[in-house]
């Protein structure tokens, strides 16, 4: 309906633009003309309305970007003050109240063109959750701006449907907004699914948009037209004093002129003459300092007055200038001329003004007169001129002039320029606080107050109209999702009143439970139920049921219990929870337990710690076979070296040197396999040790395993940097092997440099953890290879390159791990390698 509305209203408008139909276009005359863009607005949203109620989507979406590019770019030209060339584009604006703007829609008329075609978009695309609350909002916007307009007419604020005085919206534009508005928030709560018999729910919200932005509207409207009545006062006052300053100047100043053309018409005056004259003028024309006559070689012949001396050439040399310039201006133009601002010799602002003077034998000089500003401006602008206003007159920037009042209102001042016989003075007048005041009227806050009040009330009247349907809704919308959910759930619920009797028993409750027990009293369920204790023996007696419990307001938490009867077959585990059931005054009304099933946890953790004993044991017969094995390779091992070693001694120079060669070749591989089956016995037990944790002293670990490994090489060159260590907690034996680990690793490695430089540092890092470094200037190793480093028989370098078994540094990273630190290494090929270790700080000794 609301579309037919708009689109009908749209066409009628149209037709009467190319019909010349002034009824259709202009309510009335004087009314503002509905815009042929406006008209063409309405179609459109009329259009997309009727094409949103047929679902036509695409239809919907054109017409939304229509209605919002006519309101876009009217905007756009009011905005940045362009044209755009769309007022007239369709049709001719024959009808208009006149310049600026000819066939341009309103400002507010354009706003809600947007916000309409905003809906329109909205209406065509895709549904989303907040779309008919959106809708909502676009229609109640509209409809404030319409009301506001219209209301603006009935009651004659015509900053209600004017807004800046650019161009007013029309009387039934504003009416058709309101039903276009209405529309839009009707379509918005059908699309939120309310209910066609009762009231829509977001009605008070909606309401209380349009309320609320129809009462700033008309708030600011007149504030607007407040201030601009204040403004027109002081327009007033300023055109007043303006008026005053260029007709009463000008006045006083024909007094020099009619001397002037006396000189003209009767001859040059005689000295005399001239004296009586000015003095006459000097007497009765208030201003006035002196008078005087300069020839036109513009030397002063005649003066006249205590301020005569003004005019004399050498009174003021900055002066010369200005004044031979006002005298030629005066000369070249044949009238009176002023002088900008001087200060006089007698003390405040004064001009003067040179009157050329013509004779039949020629130009015959310049009459001149000095003039004080103060005394001329006071007698001008009297105390009926703008009363209770300071007046400043200024000359560019300088002030000469001031009437000052009481308590200014800096800002409403305002300004004028004021021209005085080609000089241009500028005029600022500001009124006092209590002009203002008497003006200023409590009527744009008494409205914004009533109709905030009237918006609070109307949507409380609403709401409360809403309040018992929409609790009735509520409470069975929730205890249908509530049953829904205890329903659908895979934990069982009990709820119980005081008494024990059921209020709920949900369907996985009464699976786990295998009997839909409702009639079975309390004290004859742990029998029916068939529920004992974790040992499956013991039946759980009544009153210790976790039902019974919560019932008494204790809270209960993960209490294990067998079930078993003949519903549910095998014997299931559950882990029942429960709570005191509260009122809303917290009175204790019964209790409340949930429980899950277990079995099949129970199972899993009976598997695992199976299966955990089966791989301890596994553990235990590997490391007493790889220590078995280790003590067995032993004896074979010695024989291989001591018959190896005894035929070396016995027939070594009988035999020839490639058997010597084999022969040593063996007992140097029976040695290296000796030391890796003491590693690899050491790296086995190293599990099975427990830690003796206590405050190491790096410092003197470290020192130590120098100490060891320079005694065991005292031919090798070492450069070792041993820095400050903060203390560590661990096992001072096992801590050890690192560094020695570390260390013999940077001195084999270091083996060939000239000089070889070892580093061992650290530092504490933070959270209960230091971090130490082993850092030498060896051979280094491919980054690429780091991760292989720590595993067992890993080697990057062959025997014959560097000895060794390839347990060490796996050795070195069980230890560190067992601390709970971690381990790793930073290398570059031939440019060293750093190994970094984290233990646990230890406590600093003083």
């Amino acid at each position: 309906m609301v579309g037919l509305v708009s689109a009908g209203f749209g066409l009628a408008v149209l037709v009467g633009w190319h019909t010349h139909n002034l009824a259709l276009i202009q309510v009335r005359p004087g009314f503002a003309t509905l815009p042929y863009n406006a008209a063409l607005g309405f179609l459109f949203c009329g259009a997309g309305l009727l094409a949103a109620a047929w679902s036509r989507s695409w239809a919907t979406l054109a017409c939304g970007c229509l209605t919002s590019l006519v309101g876009l770019l009217t905007m756009i030209e009011y905005v940045f003050a362009v044209d755009l060339g769309i007022d007239q584009l369709l049709m001719n604006a024959y009808l208009t109240l006149g310049p600026p703007y000819a066939g341009r829609m309103s400002p507010n008329s354009a706003v809600c063109l947007l916000l309409a075609g905003g809906a329109l978009l909205l209406l065509g695309i895709r549904e989303f959750a907040q779309r008919p609350v959106i809708l909502g909002l676009l229609g109640s916007l509209i409809v404030a701006v319409g009301l506001v307009a219209f209301t603006g007419y009935l009651t004659g604020i015509t900053t209600a449907y004017d807004w800046g005085y650019l161009r007013p919206m029309a009387v039934h534009a504003a009416a058709a907004f309101v039903v276009l508005g209405a529309g839009i928030g009707s379509y918005a709560w059908r699309a939120g699914g309310a209910e066609a018999a009762g009231v829509p729910e977001r009605l008070p919200a909606l309401v209380g948009v349009c309320a609320v932005s129809a009462t700033l509207l008309l708030y600011q409207a007149l504030a607007v037209q407040q201030r601009e009545h204040v403004e027109g006062l002081i327009q007033f006052a300023l055109g007043d004093v303006h008026n005053e300053i260029q007709a009463r100047v000008e006045s006083r100043l024909l007094a020099l002129v009619r001397t002037a053309r006396r000189w003209e018409f009767r001859g040059r005056m005689s000295r005399a003459e001239f004296e009586f004259e000015a003095r006459q003028n000097l007497a009765h024309d208030a201003g006035y300092q002196a008078i005087a006559w300069i020839d036109a070689s513009f030397h002063t012949r005649w003066a006249v007055g205590p301020e005569g001396s003004e005019t004399a050439p050498s009174s003021d040399l900055r002066l010369e200038g200005r004044r031979r310039a006002a005298l030629e201006a005066a000369r070249a133009q044949r009238q009176m001329a002023l002088s900008r601002a001087v200060d006089l010799a007698s003390g405040g602002k004064g001009f003067l003004a040179f009157v050329p003077v013509f004779r039949a034998g020629g130009f015959d000089g310049w009459l001149v007169g000095v003039v004080r500003i103060q005394s001329l401006l006071d007698t001008v602008l009297h105390d009926r001129v703008a009363p209770r206003y300071l007046i400043e007159v200024l000359d560019g920037e300088e002030e000469i002039y001031r009437r000052p009042a009481g308590v200014l209102a800096a800002r409403w001042g305002r300004e004028s320029a004021v021209s005085v016989s080609g000089v241009t003075w500028r005029v600022q007048i500001v009124p006092q606080q209590d002009v203002i005041a008497e003006e200023h009227s409590r009527l744009p806050e008494s409205a914004l107050l009533v109709g905030l009040s009237m918006a609070f009330l109307l949507v409380r009247a609403v709401h409360l109209g809403q309040v018992a349907r929409m609790r009735a809704d509520a409470l069975a919308r929730q205890t249908g999702i509530l049953t829904s959910i205890l329903q659908s759930m895979s934990d069982g619920v009990i709820v119980a009143d005081r008494q024990g009797r059921f209020l709920l028993f949900n369907a996985a409750g009464q699976r786990m439970m295998g009997l839909a027990s409702a009639e079975i009293s309390p004290s004859e369920r742990p029998p029916q139920h068939g529920l004992f204790l974790p040992d499956g023996a013991t039946r759980i007696p009544a009153d210790e049921l976790p039902l019974a419990r919560s019932i008494r307001g204790e809270a209960v938490n993960d209490v294990e219990m067998v079930v078993r009867n003949p519903s549910v077959g095998e014997d299931r585990w559950i882990n029942a929870s429960g709570r005191p059931l509260l009122d809303q005054k917290g009175d204790r009304q019964g209790g409340v337990v949930v429980f899950s099933d277990i079995t099949e946890r129970k199972r899993s953790e009976k598997a695992l710690a199976e299966q955990a004993g089966q791989l301890q044991n596994a553990v235990r017969q590997l490391e007493a076979f790889s220590y078995s094995i280790s003590h067995d390779l032993r004896s074979p091992l010695a024989t291989i070296k001591g018959f190896s070693r005894a035929l070396l001694e016995d027939h070594g120079p009988r035999l020839h040197a490639e058997a010597r060669g084999y022969l040593e070749s063996i007992n140097g591989n029976a040695d290296r396999m000796g030391k890796l089956i003491d590693h690899l016995l050491a790296f086995a037990m190293l599990g099975r040790k427990p830690l003796a944790a206590s405050t190491v002293d790096m410092n003197e670990l470290a020192r130590l395993v120098f100490e060891e490994l320079r005694l065991a090489a005292p031919d090798r060159r070492v450069e070792s940097d041993l820095r400050p260590l903060p203390p560590a907690h661990g096992d001072s034996a096992l801590i050890h092997q690192v560094f020695a680990n570390l260390l013999s690793n940077a001195f084999k490695f270091t083996r060939g440099r000239e000089p070889a430089r070892i580093e061992v540092g650290g530092r504490t890092s933070g959270a209960g953890e230091n971090v130490y470094y082993v850092k030498d200037n060896g051979v280094g190793f491919d980054k690429q290879f780091a991760g292989k480093l720590f595993g067992v028989f890993q080697r990057l370098h062959t025997v014959d390159e560097f000895e060794g078994t390839g347990v060490g540094l796996a050795h070195v990273q069980r230890i560190i791990q067992r601390h709970g630190g971690r381990v790793w290494a930073e290398s570059k090929l031939n440019e060293g390698a750093t190994f970094h270790f984290t233990l646990p700080a230890g406590e600093q000794r003083a």
